[in-house]
């Protein structure tokens, strides 16, 4: 699949070798000074450890691609900013989402239009019928980035909260078809006012960074353990 391109930012599927030096502690010219953060760190592990690019590649499907891992550029400046993805591609037409802004380029907006952008582009799949994130209640911060990204709050506890987004109905998905191509716009989705449950089973991590990782840290660090001990994981 091609890079996904917004006003100001890059999404593209992370390669083995940008995988490899963040594992290793390289640094690239093409990084921010704070990246990788720590929820990078763990994300890179988690690849690592499920083969998913380290091992064997990138897979050559391009719908398994798009539902990893992308890295979120700079497009004025090239840089690496963060990352977003998927995880995993869907189950019962749902993908959960994450995401990340490394410190320096935080409070400007580009969380929210990397969600966006992602959303906008797996509901132009017919196997995509809703996208969820979870998020610790406690990041106002994340929370603000789901509720820009069109989301609304389905299911709660004492300390998480489940956001969802509803594909848009097929009128207004083959018009964005007709004029997006791979320019996806981030103008938000739609959403409508059914909801069902969805297990809320990660616990979050307090060793990231919530304001940084959003919703990474919800899911990615219970699965890098999981992966880690053997365990099944879960979307």
């Amino acid at each position: 699949m091609s890079d996904i391109l917004t006003a100001r930012l890059v999404l593209r599927p992370v390669t083995a070798e940008e995988v490899s030096a963040v594992l290793s502690g390289q640094r690239r010219a093409d990084w921010a000074a704070d990246f990788p953060a720590e929820g990078d760190q763990v994300i890179a592990g988690l690849l690592a450890r499920t083969g998913l690019p380290a091992r064997t590649g990138l897979p050559a499907d391009d719908d398994a691609r798009r539902f990893g891992h992308h890295l979120v550029v700079e497009r004025d400046t090239s840089t690496v900013v963060g990352g977003a993805g998927f995880f995993g591609p869907p189950q019962d037409g749902e993908v959960e989402i994450g995401y990340g802004i490394v410190p320096s380029r935080q409070r400007r907006g580009y969380a929210t239009e990397a969600v966006q952008a992602m959303v906008a582009d797996v509901f132009q799949l017919d196997s995509v019928h809703i996208v969820t994130a979870n998020v610790d209640l406690d990041n106002p911060a994340s929370i603000r980035v789901l509720e820009k990204s069109g989301m609304t709050l389905c299911t709660r506890n004492q300390e998480q909260a489940t956001y969802h987004i509803w594909r848009p109905p097929p009128g207004r998905r083959d018009r964005d078809r007709s004029t997006l191509g791979r320019h996806v716009d981030t103008s938000g989705c739609g959403t409508n006012g059914s909801c069902r449950f969805f297990p809320v089973g990660c616990l979050f991590s307090r060793r990231i960074s919530r304001p940084v990782w959003g919703a990474w840290a919800t899911g990615l660090v219970l699965r890098g353990r999981a992966a880690a001990s053997g365990g099944n994981l879960v979307g």
